[in-house]
Formats: C-alpha cells, sequence, structure tokens
C-alpha cells in the first residue's frame, strides 16, 4: 500500500492568533491524502505562493537554490524524501500521514 502525506504549517503563538491561515492554532494541516508525489507538487505551489513577490521556482531544486544563505529558506529534500520551507515565521513542511 502506498504511503500517504500530508502539508503541514507551523507558526508560533503570536502569529498563529494574528494569521487567518492558523485561526489560532500554532499547528495546521494544509492538505492530506496525498502521494509523494503529489505534495511536492503542492509544497512547490505553496513556496511560489507565499514568494511570490520575491521568486518563482520552476522544481524544488531551484526553490532551494534561490534561497540558500537566506533566514527563511527551502531545504533539500530530507532522507525521507519529505521536504520543508520557512517563510516570514511560519514553516511548511510535508509529513508521513499516521505520524
Amino acid at each position: 500500500m502506498e504511503k500517504l502525506y500530508k502539508i503541514m504549517a507551523h507558526t508560533e503563538s503570536y502569529l498563529a492568533h494574528r494569521d487567518p491561515m492558523f485561526n489560532g492554532k500554532c499547528d495546521v494541516t494544509i492538505d492530506s491524502g496525498l502521494t509523494l508525489k503529489e505534495a511536492y507538487k503542492r509544497l512547490l505551489d505553496l513556496f511560489n505562493a507565499m514568494y511570490r513577490d520575491e521568486y518563482y521556482a520552476a522544481n524544488w531544486g531551484m526553490a532551494v537554490m534561490l534561497t540558500k544563505n537566506r533566514a527563511f529558506c527551502a531545504s533539500p529534500t530530507f532522507r525521507d524524501g519529505t521536504r520543508s520551507f520557512e517563510y516570514d515565521g511560519r514553516r511548511f513542511h510535508i509529513e508521513e500521514e499516521g505520524n
């Protein structure tokens, strides 16, 4: 059976109460029930939406390169195949469902 993944967002309490995406919660699920390939696309789409005024990344490698050595950046793919990026005090990441 194929593993399923979700896109999670995390921030600290101060921002969670001011950002409607979080609605007062520090951890929220953005999307779930995704294959890893679908999660990759969704996370890249989120990256491009968040950074729309600064960058456009055609793929994840480009997202990592564009934000390298920046305070908020895209991480290289982790050993387990998941990915993450940070934007303005918010962290978006792929997580295996059930974890």
